[in-house]
């Protein structure tokens, strides 16, 4: 069964399929940034994240309106 897509979830599967095979951690970065992508919505993103769960790595940032300045959270056993 095919689920539908509504909103920033629709535009980042847009950003997947435009980038198949290719999106890295960097790309990811930049989607959720760049509000030309629709993902941030200006003063409404308060806060990005991107989980590298092989990695165990949580990626953090506030939203482009709050300047983008990621930080990474690594979690250990």
């Amino acid at each position: 069964m095919l689920v539908k897509r509504y909103g920033r979830w629709a535009k980042m599967a847009e950003q997947f399929r435009a980038t198949s095979g290719k999106t890295d951690m960097a790309r990811l970065k930049s989607v959720f940034a760049d509000p030309k992508c629709g993902i941030s919505v200006g003063t409404p993103t308060i806060d990005m994240m991107v989980f590298d769960t092989k990695n165990r790595v949580a990626h953090l940032s506030r939203g482009p309106s709050y300047g983008v300045d990621w930080k990474d959270f690594r979690f250990t056993n």
